[in-house]
């Protein structure tokens, strides 16, 4: 996962993105260059990325929405390219195919005030709660879904760590408390019996690594959470 998030990092070398104008309307962040790389696997040529520019605009929009709810809104589209051909850009995500969101999280990270310690700390966060329910549950795709969607969900967590305003801290360390007992209580479903000390011991070194300093910490695990549909 690490290595993914570092590609994204280079993402934005390759994102030829025009800054927006002072007049109302702003200019949408075309590609110039021939070929946009989004991952190590994936990438567009110039007119499919800006076909999908103007196809998704929830892609890039600011204020941003949730990643999931930008991509409840549209997914999938058709286009006739230059030579007269049929295309379509599907956006269907699986375990192995999470191009909708390296692509929001490539736009966000853009628009993100410049903020390293607190993205690293999310992204920490979320690697090791990534790890915790890999540990609980048998072996499947929902885990690559969770980790492809990992790298929009540091972008969006950061811009709302931008909005957020402090709350009364009085009581934080029980909050705090309540919530790593019950991510405790999870090492209940681990459900390799053969290997279950060694993966108790593997529970316990990624609790370890949560670094919970806020309220604003806990509640944004709680929504990584969501992801597997807890």
């Amino acid at each position: 996962m690490k290595t993914k998030l570092k590609i994204l990092a280079l993402v934005m070398l390759v994102f030829s993105c025009q800054q927006a104008e002072k007049q109302p309307t702003k200019k949408k962040p075309y590609a110039e260059q021939d070929t946009v790389r989004i991952s190590r696997y994936q990438q567009y040529d110039r007119e499919t990325f800006n076909r999908i520019v103007d196809s998704f605009p929830h892609l890039y929009q600011y204020p941003p929405i949730h990643p999931d709810s930008a991509f409840a809104q549209k997914s999938y589209m058709e286009y006739v390219d230059k030579m007269g051909e049929k295309q379509w850009v599907d956006f269907d995500v699986t375990a192995y195919n999470s191009g909708f969101y390296d692509l929001y999280a490539g736009f966000l990270r853009q628009k993100n005030k410049t903020d390293e310690p607190k993205r690293r700390q999310l992204q920490e966060n979320f690697e090791a709660l990534a790890q915790i329910y890999e540990l609980i549950t048998l072996p499947s795709q929902m885990n690559g879904y969770v980790e492809g969607k990992t790298p929009a969900m540091v972008e969006y967590s950061l811009y709302l760590w931008h909005q957020h305003k402090p709350t009364d801290s009085k009581g934080f360390e029980q909050r705090k408390e309540a919530y790593l007992n019950h991510l405790n209580e999870l090492k209940n479903d681990i459900v390799d019996t053969d290997f279950r000390e060694f993966r108790e011991k593997t529970f316990n070194r990624y609790l370890s690594r949560l670094h919970l300093e806020t309220d604003f910490d806990i509640e944004q695990c709680k929504a990584f959470e969501k992801l597997y549909g807890e």
